[in-house]
């Protein structure tokens, strides 16, 4: 498995009012999911830009498959920037995590 730094960046268009919280909370679970199986690190949004969803920290084996599983991505409301990288240093709960 690899590791990414995966952002996300709304979509034009994308859902609001309550479809918009409907996809929210679908993707909170999703992602809760993932926190409890060990492939998500951490996870948060950025409420400072508008136009950004939020960051993630993620191990998988196919990141592509990760991305698409996720509720906000099908619903068409945001979409992930994916760079991969390797964890050099940290604490060792997230070294360990890495491995």
């Amino acid at each position: 498995m690899r590791t990414y730094l995966l952002e996300g960046w709304f979509q034009p268009g994308r859902p609001t009012g309550p479809a918009f919280q409907q996809a929210l909370a679908a993707h909170h679970q999703y992602i809760g999911q993932q926190v409890a199986q060990g492939r998500v690190l951490l996870a948060g949004p950025i409420p400072e830009d508008p136009q950004r969803g939020g960051i993630l920290v993620v191990k998988s084996g196919d990141i592509d498959a990760f991305c698409q599983a996720d509720p906000f991505v099908q619903l068409g409301v945001q979409t992930y920037k994916i760079t991969p990288f390797r964890v050099f240093d940290g604490q060792a709960a997230v070294k360990a995590w890495a491995e």
